[in-house]
């Protein structure tokens, strides 16, 4: 086999959007991924011909004229492709009774604000005006940290013009610091849900409505299934070698700590010029670089800094569209569930995927919903695969009879029903603790640069949703965007955004 000029190890987001980008500057590149389908955790699945999807709810970029819609372009990973834009964000039923929609009206939602919450005028108005000077801004970045010069972080502060001060301001406090200086309990509640993790840098409240509201995050057709699809197709049109069930063992490193290599679980050695990790930070670093080429600082990053927990999916085929259900829906339950752990869950987040006519032609549609869970606590269940299995089926039932309590018009219109463990994600990608994002976005690590060449090593290189806190499809495809830069400004070429030019 010829030596290629770049392999990247992990077939999802990243690694497809490296491969895309290095084949469109001139590298001979290969991809090795595990599953035996490419995307990573941008995935969905059939069971009993109801299509359930892993991992999209909205995709950033969708607006023409923006950074990552031009991204989204250079991939053209959206052309031709239909974008969705439900009207409503998430219907909220708070503890008074009241249901709170937001709708994609932004003076509406303020107005709304204002009137559940009078108490806390001076927040809201603050939030509008936030809004405003966010929907200005450019968060779309040219060049990475690691070829970034003066002039280019200069620019950088000028594509956000005045929304710089709500970053400056935002990005000091978490959520949960921001909840306590609210008056109302009901704004606290219309946020937490909004937001779901307390402990999550406040800013990202910020950005998430200013996507919504300026039609920025829309829902391609097919879902995640269909975009990681048109991406590696992408990559292979342009001479790219896609190689699936083929999980790599380690990073082979010769005696001058230049990385020759990799090795797959097969055994077989495959030569490269460079290699791209685009897996995980505990795999790439703990397996395939077997715990010799993580320095202090990124030793202190991994123990400090707190990576997403894992989900559960409960999936729902219903013989309808469900119409009459919202399509995203928070509700409080009257009885706790117990999902493991020692977690009693409080309320749920159901969302109704009727919206794509194009999936589940031939079935009704399938409501669907996420729970944070306990990695230690489904590792260890999974040891006994009968506890496993019923521990599963237990969760479903009481997930559908809190759902059905509060809409008692879906009884007998289930058919089908599907549960996704984080054992489910570790299974298919190795993904460490199944999480599907890697480290939380907190006021301590949102301004750590973490390099993508690896230290110690002249030719490996770390990408993807681990080395960049948030996370998320539109960071990790300019991760891969970002890799292919680097090696470019290494090489000395020109970096292009079309094969040829």
């Amino acid at each position: 086999m010829i030596s290629k000029d770049v392999l990247i190890i992990g077939g999802g987001v990243s690694g497809l959007s490296a491969g895309i980008y290095l084949q469109m500057n001139g590298y001979q590149t290969a991809i090795y991924e595990k599953h035996y389908l490419p995307g990573g955790v941008c995935t969905g699945w059939y069971k009993d011909g109801f299509y359930i999807d892993g991992c999209i709810h909205w995709l950033m970029g969708t607006k023409e004229g923006t950074g990552y819609n031009r991204m989204w372009k250079e991939l053209t990973v959206l052309d031709n492709v239909p974008i969705y834009y439900p009207e409503e964000f998430l219907r909220i039923k708070l503890s008074n009774g009241e249901d709170f929609v937001i709708k994609r009206d932004k003076t509406i939602f303020i107005e709304e604000l204002k009137r559940l919450a009078p108490e806390d005028e001076n927040f809201i108005n603050e939030l509008n005006q936030s809004l405003n000077d966010m929907a200005k801004a450019e968060v779309f970045f040219e060049k990475p940290d690691d070829i970034a010069n003066f002039f280019d972080k200069l620019k950088t502060f000028k594509q956000l013009g005045p929304s710089i001060k709500v970053y400056g301001k935002y990005s000091k406090i978490t959520i949960g610091e921001l909840l306590e200086s609210f008056h109302s309990p009901y704004l606290k509640e219309v946020i937490t849900e909004i937001m779901k993790m307390d402990d999550f840098v406040a800013i990202s409240l910020f950005t998430t409505l200013n996507n919504f509201f300026t039609r920025n995050g829309g829902i391609p057709e097919g879902g995640s299934l269909a975009f990681a699809k048109r991406l590696a197709e992408r990559y292979k049109s342009l001479g790219g070698e896609l190689y699936l069930r083929m999980p790599v063992e380690k990073i082979i490193v010769d005696d001058k700590h230049t990385a020759t290599g990799i090795e797959l679980q097969d055994g077989t050695i495959v030569e490269g010029k460079r290699i791209v990790s685009a897996a995980d930070g505990f795999i790439t670093y703990k397996l395939f670089l077997q715990d010799k080429y993580m320095d202090s600082k990124m030793k202190k990053f991994y123990q400090e800094s707190k990576p997403f927990k894992p989900l559960l999916i409960c999936s729902y085929g219903a013989a309808d569209k469900l119409e009459d259900i919202p399509h995203g829906v928070s509700i409080p339950l009257n009885n706790g569930i117990d999902i493991g752990g020692g977690k009693l869950e409080k309320r749920l987040t159901i969302r109704v995927q009727n919206i794509d006519s194009t999936l589940n032609k031939k079935k009704g549609t399938v409501l669907q919903v996420n729970i944070f869970s306990e990695w230690e606590y489904w590792d260890e269940l999974y040891k006994d695969r009968e506890l496993y299995d019923s521990r599963k089926e237990q969760l479903a039932r009481d997930v559908q009879q809190a759902i059905e309590e509060v809409y008692p018009n879906l009884i007998g219109r289930i058919q089908y029903i599907d549960v996704a463990t984080p054992k489910t994600f570790f299974h298919f990608t190795n993904v460490w603790n199944g999480a599907f994002e890697g480290w939380k976005l907190t006021p301590h690590n949102i301004k750590m640069k973490i390099p993508k060449k690896i230290t110690g090593l002249t030719n490996a290189y770390h990408i993807g949703q681990w080395t960049t806190p948030g996370g998320g499809i539109p960071i990790a495809a300019k991760d891969g965007r970002n890799i292919a830069r680097i090696l470019c400004h290494e090489d000395k070429k020109p970096f292009l955004t079309e094969q040829g030019q």
